[in-house]
């Protein structure tokens, strides 16, 4: 299994554009909603980062913060695409 293959599989924002968009869309638009679910994530952590009990606040802040990277991966696969196009 290669690296391009598991940053596939991680981008949650391939399966919400095929829903949206069909099959029919563009590396832009998963960037797109990469975006917004970076937003969605770091919404999370400071909500509940600053609730009073603890425990909560930490898995609050984890729980967005994994979020937010998830975010991350359709911008990761491009770039992984785009050098292995670049090795060929």
């Amino acid at each position: 299994m290669n690296i391009i293959t598991i940053a596939k599989s991680a981008n949650v924002a391939r399966p919400i554009c095929d829903h949206l968009l069909n099959h029919d869309h563009t590396h832009a638009h998963r960037m797109a909603v990469g975006v917004m679910v970076m937003t969605v994530g770091v919404f999370i952590a400071k909500a509940a980062g600053h609730h009073e009990i603890e425990i909560v606040a930490y898995l609050g802040d984890g729980i967005g913060y994994a979020i937010h990277g998830l975010g991350l991966t359709p911008f990761v696969e491009y770039l992984l695409v785009k050098f292995a196009e670049a090795s060929v």
